[in-house]
């Protein structure tokens, strides 16, 4: 009894579940990026904005736009900015999300990415 073609019988029976894993792979590893570039750009624009005394809302979707820009990443994020509480606890809250469509589709992930950044206002209005 001949072997010949055995491996590439083992090989063509084992490569849909390779294809699978790596398409996985891929998905999650994109997700992941995407998700890292979202939170870096809310992260700094809340950040900057809190040490801003004039316009911390401007200042902070600015630097959020200007932060994702700067990755290269795909897709158009929504930065709603808001300064939320009372004085002398004020904080500045940058809400951030983006879609999100994966390449292959066999790992679930969600349809749309999102992240919630505060941090406490440096200055804080006199009452």
């Amino acid at each position: 009894m001949s072997r010949r073609g055995s491996q590439a019988m083992e090989f063509a029976l084992v490569l849909p579940i390779l294809m699978a894993l790596l398409s996985g792979a891929v998905d999650v590893g994109i997700y992941l990026s995407r998700t890292n570039a979202l939170v870096q750009a809310a992260a700094d624009g809340a950040r900057t904005g809190a040490a801003d005394e004039a316009d911390p809302e401007g200042v902070a979707s600015a630097t959020a736009e200007a932060t994702w820009a700067a990755t290269d990443v795909p897709g158009r994020p929504v930065f709603a900015v808001s300064v939320e509480g009372r004085a002398p606890n004020q904080r500045l809250v940058v809400d951030a999300s983006v879609a999100y469509e994966p390449y292959f589709g066999f790992v679930p992930v969600p349809d749309v990415l999102e992240y919630r950044c505060a941090f406490r206002l440096d200055t804080q209005p006199e009452d």
